[in-house]
């Protein structure tokens, strides 16, 4: 924060007022890339194909099927999870669309 405050002293803005502007912008800036990359990466994660954690249990259930002991186990949950998978629209809040 030093650096852009002294940048801003060189331009003629006073340290006090400086400083509290360094923080809007800062906060501005990463507040412009979440509103750039959130909404994006929602629709990404919604556009998936649902089919796919159904095929990939089919295939983690053929695995565990040929599997025994702890393999067995970690294999069956990870199926029955990817069964489970909830959409990235019932993880968000609706208000944030």
């Amino acid at each position: 924060m030093r650096p852009a405050v002294e940048a801003l002293a060189k331009r003629g803005v006073p340290a006090q007022p400086g400083s509290p502007c360094t923080c809007l912008i800062l906060l501005g800036l990463i507040a412009g890339f979440l509103w750039l990359v959130v909404p994006r990466a929602i629709d990404q994660v919604d556009s998936r194909p649902r089919r796919y954690p159904a095929e990939r249990a089919r295939t983690i259930g053929e695995q565990t099927r040929n599997s025994t002991g702890i393999k067995h186990d970690v294999l069956e949950n990870i199926q029955r999870r990817l069964v489970d998978l909830p959409t990235a629209g019932s993880l968000v809040d609706p208000a944030l669309r």
